[in-house]
């Protein structure tokens, strides 16, 4: 009678839910339900195993105190962003720190719990655009837009939408990726959309806005300086006044960006008179960006960033100058 009423008192709740199993005390003894059976001793540290159906569930079982209750600890580590609150024991925290609360039940016994919180500054986020090739005859391309944003230290982040694109779909298999498949198959060309990205560790939705590019187009693997012009004349008629092997690629099917390609000319004697540093511009025929160069003979070196670089060079003629 003595070993019962100890039980009822001290003892905590056991139960069996059809899809989860729950040990809050354990008083010594075993415990009997239709998905498991648990075997125990009084104050004896021990690792059990509880069955419910197909999954299994490890829970570890502590020595009551004097008293008969089970000492309970509790962590939550949680982050926030800088203005955020976070509402525990009745306070709203807006400060990193560690905060404890202590709660009691209706036997007398203590429960604590202890939150670990972290303030993260999400300044300084944002999305940036993407720009990847899809050659042709593959019809379908992984993108990973996340990899070029700029996150804060400390952030993660997750894609919460994306929109249609012209010539295909667009699907995410776990929030980080997003794969593009080709659907008109007669398609060459840019097509883009555009996605939304999201902190995660922000309570409230902290998110921004890029697109990704995708240019379709045919095997660059391919180019040489057979496909492109080795003659200009930079007078002033408006014809084949500059050279822009770049645009001659698009001409034929084969589309790179801007920001992809880089050309560089040098005289006979191998000294660089044009470059572009950033962004792709064709060659006006000035060394420089000054005067106009002699007439002769120069050399380009045309470097494409691809999915592996491509770079293509050749000779290059200059004619109708008036040096």
């Amino acid at each position: 009678m003595r070993i019962l009423l100890f039980c009822l008192l001290f003892c905590g709740v056991w139960s069996a839910p059809a899809q989860s199993v729950q040990v809050v005390n354990a008083c010594g003894g075993k415990l009997s339900g239709p998905d498991m059976t648990v075997e125990f001793s009084i104050g004896e540290p021990a690792i059990e195993t509880l069955f419910t159906g197909q999954e299994a569930v490890t829970q570890g079982f502590i020595q009551p105190d004097y008293f008969g209750c089970l000492a309970s600890l509790e962590e939550i580590i949680q982050t926030i962003c800088a203005g955020e609150t976070y509402l525990f024991n009745g306070q709203a925290l807006k400060v990193s720190g560690q905060y404890e609360a202590t709660y009691t039940n209706l036997l007398g016994c203590d429960s604590t719990v202890v939150l670990q919180l972290e303030v993260l500054d999400p300044q300084g986020f944002a999305a940036e655009d993407d720009e990847a090739n899809l050659f042709l005859p593959a019809t379908s391309l992984m993108l990973h837009p996340l990899d070029n944003d700029l996150l804060p230290p400390g952030f993660s982040a997750m894609l919460t939408f994306y929109s249609p694109a012209y010539a295909g779909t667009v699907g995410s298999p776990d929030s980080v990726a997003l794969l593009y498949n080709l659907q008109n198959s007669g398609f060459t060309g840019q097509d883009s959309f555009r996605y939304v990205v999201c902190l995660r560790q922000c309570l409230q939705a902290v998110c921004d806005t890029a697109w990704v590019y995708v240019l379709v187009t045919s095997d660059l693997s391919t180019v040489d300086e057979k496909d492109l012009t080795n003659t200009i004349t930079p007078n002033g008629d408006g014809l084949n006044d500059v050279f822009d092997p770049l645009q001659e690629l698009i001409d034929q099917g084969k589309y790179v960006s801007v920001n992809q390609a880089r050309l560089s000319i040098f005289n006979r004697w191998g000294e660089r008179i044009f470059y572009n540093k950033d962004t792709y511009k064709p060659w006006d025929g000035r060394a420089g960006g000054k005067q106009i160069v002699p007439q002769g003979t120069y050399y380009y070196i045309l470097r494409l960033e691809l999915n592996d670089a491509l770079v293509v060079k050749g000779p290059i003629n200059v004619f109708g100058t008036n040096e």
